[in-house]
C-alpha cells in the first residue's frame, strides 16, 4: 500500500501543472480571425500574409541562424513560399476550432503562452494531381496575438528547442 501512495505522490509531483481549458470567448474570436485570415492567404497564395501569422520567436531564432535581420528572412520565406505555391491550386482548406482547447505553458520562460493542437486538412490540386494533406498546426498566444505553426515531423526539434513545453505534448 505504501509503495502505491509513493508511487502516486512521484507521479503527481512529476506531473506537469499545465492543463487544458476551453477557449474563452474572446480568445476563440481572435484565434477564428487569425485563423480565417490564414484560411483566405493560403487561398488567395498571399505568402506574405501566412508569414505574418509565424510567431516572432520562431522569426528571430531562423533569421538569427541564417544570420540575417528579421524582415530579410521574412522576404526570403515568402519568396520560397511564392514560388513552392505557384503550381498550386487550393481546392479546399479546413482547420477545425470546434471543441477546442487551450493550454498554458508553465515554465518560467513561457509563462502565460497558451497553446492548441489545431486539425486541418487541406486538397490541392498540384500538376494536374489531386493530393490531401491532413496535419495539424500549433496555435501559439503569446505577445497579446496569435500564431500558427505548421507541425512538420523534420521539425518537431527544432520548435521544442525553440518552445521547450511542447516537448510534452506529443507533436
Amino acid at each position: 500500500m505504501h509503495r502505491l501512495i509513493a508511487s502516486l505522490a512521484i507521479l503527481i509531483c512529476t506531473t506537469s501543472t499545465a492543463l487544458a481549458r476551453p477557449l474563452w470567448s474572446a480568445e476563440l474570436m481572435s484565434l477564428d480571425a487569425v485563423v480565417q485570415r490564414f484560411i483566405d492567404d493560403i487561398e488567395q497564395k498571399d505568402m506574405a500574409g501566412v508569414v505574418n501569422v509565424v510567431p516572432a520567436r520562431i522569426i528571430n531564432h531562423y533569421s538569427g541562424i541564417m544570420e540575417m535581420s528579421p524582415d530579410q528572412f521574412r522576404n526570403l520565406m515568402v519568396a520560397q513560399m511564392s514560388e513552392t505555391m505557384r503550381p498550386v491550386t487550393i481546392q479546399f482548406i479546413k482547420i477545425e476550432l470546434m471543441g477546442l482547447d487551450v493550454t498554458e505553458a508553465k515554465t518560467a520562460v513561457d509563462e502565460g503562452v497558451l497553446f492548441a493542437r489545431l486539425p486541418y486538412s487541406m486538397q490541392m490540386t498540384l500538376n494536374g494531381k489531386e493530393v490531401q494533406a491532413s496535419s495539424a498546426l500549433i496555435a501559439l498566444f503569446e505577445d497579446n496575438e496569435w500564431g500558427l505553426i505548421r507541425i512538420e515531423p523534420n521539425q518537431i526539434t527544432l520548435l521544442i528547442e525553440i518552445y521547450p513545453f511542447l516537448k510534452d505534448v506529443g507533436l
